[in-house]
């Protein structure tokens, strides 16, 4: 998930994410915003080749998901890693 974050962080943001219905996608996370902030599908970014298949990582674990729930998964990792 890392390197597909690192990945989806050459684009400008409006150009990775898009404000999805709320009924699209399921999210732990609420804010004041009407709809819920979600990773483009991979055919929708400007790109689709990285230098190591970063974009195959992309499409397989970030696209289509909440963008708040993914981050919240990949701090807790790195978290979970960290403190060990």
């Amino acid at each position: 998930m890392a390197r597909a974050a690192t990945w989806a962080r050459t684009f400008d943001t409006h150009d990775a994410v898009v404000v999805a219905e709320m009924a699209d996608i399921v999210t732990d996370y609420y804010t004041e915003m009407y709809g819920t902030l979600a990773w483009r599908p991979l055919d929708e970014l400007p790109k689709q080749a990285g230098n190591h298949d970063e974009h195959l990582d992309y499409a397989a674990q970030l696209a289509g998901h909440g963008v708040l729930d993914t981050v919240r998964q990949a701090f807790d990792t790195l978290a979970a890693m960290v403190c060990s």
